[in-house]
């Protein structure tokens, strides 16, 4: 099972946080801004701040990908996020 850790700076233009994989992906997403609270939006590849799912400054959230699926992020200001990636065999 490959692991890998990424940081972003996730800005006003979505962008793609996790590409998709052939095998299925576990993910924690952790929004790592403390003390400016900006806040990050997941989805698809149309996230906008206003259909994303919502993650407050400090956040961590388990989520699954199956294989084929990538994630998007947006932010309403410039946010770091954090994400550790499992690769299942």
């Amino acid at each position: 099972m490959p692991v890998s850790s990424e940081q972003f700076t996730v800005t006003e233009t979505a962008m793609e946080v996790c590409p998709p994989d052939v095998m299925t992906q576990n993910l924690i997403l952790h929004n790592h801004e403390h003390s400016s609270g900006h806040e990050i939006y997941i989805g698809g590849s149309d996230v906008t701040v206003d259909n994303g799912l919502h993650l407050t400054p400090e956040l961590e959230i388990r989520l699954q990908l199956r294989p084929g699926d990538g994630l998007w992020a947006v932010s309403n200001n410039d946010a770091e996020m954090h994400i550790l990636r499992v690769t299942q065999d």
